[in-house]
């Protein structure tokens, strides 16, 4: 497969993905399988931009991370933030990280990834000390705090999936290595 097409499976699969985790809402098992598209994005990224340990620790993340999804459902819990964190939060800190001063992408791109992926982080940390249920945690200094890192952080990570993929779709957000 070539790179070309690659990247536009990569496209698409960050879109749906994306589609498929509001979906989960309804139907649980579309968060997992959403969640193991973004891997794909994560691959084709991976790929785009020359593999990296990075990359691959995204890519790696993501898969156990939405494999657990498919099991734990949406039911708020500790579990649940685990997951949650392994498939969407951790993988655009460490795909943000390789992507960054790659030539060919854009310069704040990767920022949104690391700083989004960064406060989903946090916020999985506070969730999970405040007993792991976000709609009832053990104080309203948590409640707070966890309001606070989870809405800019699901934003950000939102940005660097929808603007990544479209990248992906255009074929235009990665190095091309030419041929020696």
């Amino acid at each position: 497969m070539n790179t070309s097409s690659l990247n536009r499976i990569g496209g698409i699969a960050a879109i749906l993905g994306i589609l498929l985790l509001f979906g989960g809402y309804a139907i649980p098992a579309l968060l997992g399988i959403g969640m193991l598209l973004m891997a794909l994005f994560y691959y084709a990224l991976d790929k785009s931009l020359g593999s990296s340990p990075l990359g691959l620790a995204a890519v790696g993340s993501t898969v156990v991370g939405g494999i657990g999804a498919l099991f734990t459902g949406t039911d708020p819990s500790t579990l649940f933030n685990i997951f949650n964190v392994l498939a969407f939060m951790l993988p655009a800190l460490l795909a943000g990280l390789a992507a960054r001063g790659k030539a060919g992408f854009p310069r704040f791109l990767p920022i949104f990834g690391i700083i989004g992926g960064a406060l989903g982080i946090v916020n999985a940390i506070v969730n999970i000390s405040g007993g792991g249920d976000w709609t009832n945690l053990s104080s309203p200094t948590l409640t707070l705090l966890s309001n606070l890192t989870y809405y800019p952080a699901l934003l950000l990570v939102l940005v660097w999936l929808v603007w990544g993929g479209v990248l992906l779709l255009r074929d235009k957000g990665a190095a091309q290595s030419a041929p020696a």
